[in-house]
C-alpha cells in the first residue's frame, strides 16, 4: 500500500480510576496523508460485580497466582 494511502498515528495516553470507573483519555497525531491529522480518544469501563466474589481482594490473594509462595525459614546469613 503506498505511502500517502497508510494510516499511522502517535498516541499520548493516560488512564486513572475513579471511584469504580476506569477512565482513559489520549490525544493522537497523524503523520501521513491517509490518517486524521489530530485524533481524540476516551474511553470509559466499569468492572460489574460478580456474585460470591470478594472485590476488595487483592491478586496476591488469589487462588490462582503465578511463582512459588515465599517459604518462612530462617536465613543462614543473617545469624541469629
Amino acid at each position: 500500500m503506498p505511502l500517502q494511502q497508510q494510516s499511522q498515528q502517535l498516541y499520548a495516553v493516560t488512564d486513572f480510576k475513579v471511584k469504580d470507573v476506569d477512565v482513559e483519555l489520549g490525544a493522537g497525531y497523524g503523520f501521513t496523508p491517509g490518517s486524521d491529522r489530530l485524533i481524540f480518544k476516551a474511553i470509559i469501563g466499569y468492572a460489574f460485580p460478580v456474585p460470591g466474589k470478594n472485590n476488595d481482594a487483592g491478586a496476591a490473594s488469589s487462588s490462582m497466582t503465578m511463582g512459588t509462595q515465599p517459604r518462612s525459614t530462617p536465613n543462614p546469613l543473617l545469624g541469629k
